[in-house]
């Protein structure tokens, strides 16, 4: 066999070789192009759930609801082509949400973990048909019927829906209730404030009145709650106990001066 036909098989087989390869490759990109482009990696669920620690505390439906409202035009785009940031802002629109965490889940989904504010307490304006929810830092959250707020504390008067510092305190004066016992927040039905005498609770079922001051919160409900265990004892209702000085407690009938 001569060079110059040993040099055409050779270059047969090369151009052989580059042919099978250019092939294949052309094969493997158009099943990746006919892949991607394919309905299969197209947004067609988005997973709302709450967080763990929240996950019992909240009515989280509502919150479910409004946010796969918000975010129903990201159905049926690429995965790669949602824009996480938007998103988050979109969801951050809704101020009963404290944060919230996106992750694409291939093929096809969107996982939205969510941590809704808790509410400590319901904040009562001048109507008596809606609550503003309070978070523990006493942000209000958008009103909601009285049905559909759960059995917290009723701060009332208008006073706290225009004065942010005075949320702060009544949060704090919640915080430092006792976990158990007869003063304890599930046993406070409702909380006004009077710039004279400061904060004052109303403590079910018995109805009786427990004034606790401007500051020192901790210790006023501690001396005022052994009172109080002491009234429901007795079987005395229609009380204020004033426990707003620090060696004494005083108790006087509701309608004494």
């Amino acid at each position: 066999m001569s060079a110059t036909t040993e040099r055409l098989k050779v270059g047969g087989q090369v151009a052989t070789k580059i042919a099978v390869t250019v092939v294949a490759l052309a094969a493997v990109g158009y099943g990746i192009f006919s892949l991607l482009s394919s309905p299969t990696f197209r947004i067609h669920k988005i997973e709302i759930v709450p967080s763990q620690d929240a996950s019992l505390a909240v009515n989280f439906q509502p919150i479910r609801n409004e946010l796969n409202a918000r975010l129903s035009s990201v159905l049926g785009r690429y995965t790669w082509n949602v824009d996480i940031e938007d998103a988050l802002a979109r969801i951050e629109k809704d101020r009963r949400i404290k944060d919230a965490r996106i992750r694409r889940i291939l093929p096809d989904r969107l996982r939205i973990v969510v941590t809704p504010h808790v509410p400590i307490a319901n904040v009562m304006g001048t109507r008596s048909d809606q609550l503003f929810p309070m978070a523990r830092d006493g942000e209000l959250l958008p009103p909601q019927s009285l049905a559909a707020t759960g059995d917290r504390p009723i701060l009332r008067g208008p006073e706290f829906l225009v004065q942010p510092d005075l949320r702060t305190q009544a949060v704090a004066l919640l915080l430092a209730l006792p976990t158990n016992g007869t003063l304890s927040r599930p046993n406070v039905s409702e909380i006004q404030f009077d710039k004279k005498v400061g904060f004052k609770m109303t403590v079910s079922p018995s109805g009786t009145d427990v004034l606790v001051g401007f500051n020192d919160f901790a210790e006023h409900a501690e001396h005022a709650q052994r009172v109080l265990d002491y009234l429901n004892d007795q079987h005395l209702t229609g009380r204020i106990i004033d426990a707003r000085m620090d060696k004494k407690v005083v108790v006087k009938l509701r309608n004494a001066p």
